[in-house]
């Protein structure tokens, strides 16, 4: 700190000034700088953990609407799919009553099915549109922005041991990083607390300029004596003590909820990967060669429409079953990510 004093103005008649220049400097308590450097250091790495977290929740986001516009994608073209199905039937239902058979009943039921796509057709592309706009603002987009989306991410055929993925995810969730950050920032403010609380020290040289005397030097130290403050600083010590401890207790149980997360899309990925199996090995092959059977024995008048109906809608609902599998298996996987806290490989959209 550094002081100019002007002493002795107008004081009496024939009095002359008197200038002094002070300069003063607090000495530091020994390990305060160190401390208030160590906490300052801690709430960053804090902050940063804290936006390390904000960032992989909004790239989860941006993934799992990304997988949603791919469901609905999916969803319309088993649609489109199950309109040219009925679109044969119908020719079907048209060739055999052109040869006198009556089914004219067949035809107005093969156009109730050919409503009811549509219905569900203008539901989907609903749905897609609110993906899309879910992207474009995630991204920063126009809402305008139009986009199409290829298969979401390189699935493995199988995850990686379940121990080592927990032990991944302890080691890189960055909630973990940001309490364990907390923690130290909280000791290192109790241990600056407690310093705050020691005396503290100044040295200070002067020098006056007395016009009517001879000029003067001086040097000073001078020192606090904290009689009423201790106390209160060993209580403020004592409140960082407890957030710590606070902050450790929520760090194991966050490390619990992340082991939990981690096991449950695990869980949630193998399971997906077996309907996925099963529909796609067993159930759509043998729903599709139901139909054909059907189909053709509905041209030669052995079967009657309504069965061929519902074989078709069987199918189609496989084909929906499989679509939403493959999504809840890319969704599990997204999450199992997000649990280990690892980047995804993304493709280039459009």
């Amino acid at each position: 700190m550094l002081t100019v004093e002007v002493d002795r103005i107008g004081w009496t008649r024939g009095s002359m000034p008197m200038l002094r220049y002070m300069l003063e400097q607090p000495i530091p308590t020994p390990g305060t700088l160190g401390m208030q450097q160590r906490v300052a250091e801690r709430a960053t790495d804090r902050t940063q953990a804290e936006l390390a977290t904000l960032q992989r929740d909004l790239e989860q986001q941006a993934a799992l609407a990304y997988v949603m516009l791919w469901r609905t994608q999916g969803e319309l073209a088993v649609v489109d799919s199950q309109r040219g199905l009925v679109e044969d039937l119908t020719a079907a239902a048209l060739a055999r009553m052109a040869t006198g058979a009556d089914t004219h009943h067949d035809v107005i039921q093969s156009q109730v099915e050919v409503l009811a796509l549509q219905n569900q057709t203008t539901q989907l592309k609903a749905e897609q549109a609110a993906s899309v706009a879910m992207l474009n603002a995630l991204r920063d987009q126009p809402s305008t922005h139009t986009m199409t989306a290829s298969d979401p991410v390189e699935l493995p055929a199988s995850p990686e041991p379940l121990a080592e993925l927990e032990n991944e995810a302890l080691r890189a969730r960055p909630e973990l990083r940001g309490m364990e950050a907390m923690i130290a920032e909280e000791h290192a403010m109790a241990t600056l607390m407690r310093r705050e609380g020691w005396p503290m020290f100044s040295v200070g040289a002067w020098y006056t300029q007395d016009l009517a005397m001879a000029d003067s030097l001086g040097l000073m130290v001078s020192g606090t004596l904290p009689v009423f403050g201790a106390s209160r600083q060993s209580a403020l010590a004592s409140a960082s003590e407890a957030r710590a401890s606070a902050a450790d207790a929520d760090r194991q149980a966050m490390a619990l909820m992340i082991l939990a997360d981690v096991r449950s899309a695990y869980a949630r990925f193998g399971a997906a990967n077996e309907r996925v199996s099963l529909l796609h090995d067993v159930a759509l092959e043998r729903a599709q060669q139901a139909l054909e059977q059907a189909r053709s024995s509905y041209r030669t008048g052995m079967m009657p429409f309504a069965s061929v109906v519902q074989d078709q809608r069987m199918l189609a609902e496989l084909r929906m079953s499989l679509v939403g599998a493959e999504a809840e298996r890319y969704v599990a996987y997204i999450a199992l990510m997000r649990a280990v806290s690892r980047d995804l490989v993304r493709r280039e959209t459009r």
